[in-house]
């Protein structure tokens, strides 16, 4: 199931690199959640791992652009 639903992710992630329509990542990423938690506890955990690791990486991102103001900390709740 975890292998699964991290192929899911992976498939919507794909997806929208290939849409490449901007604003559209919320989207896939919210798919690519929902398909991977169809296939069950497993797919629910890699959802939650993939998910959890793109909010960090986000965050890192966000800080070194625009440092310690907050930018973005919506997104994430």
């Amino acid at each position: 199931e975890a292998a699964q639903g991290a192929w899911d992710m992976w498939r919507a992630y794909s997806d929208m690199r290939e849409a490449n329509y901007k604003g559209a990542d919320k989207y896939f990423h919210a798919r690519g959640n929902y398909d991977a938690a169809q296939r069950g506890p497993g797919g629910a955990w890699a959802a939650k791992v993939i998910s959890d690791a793109r909010e960090n990486s986000q965050r890192v991102t966000d800080f070194f652009r625009h440092g310690n103001s907050g930018h973005g900390a919506e997104d994430s709740k």
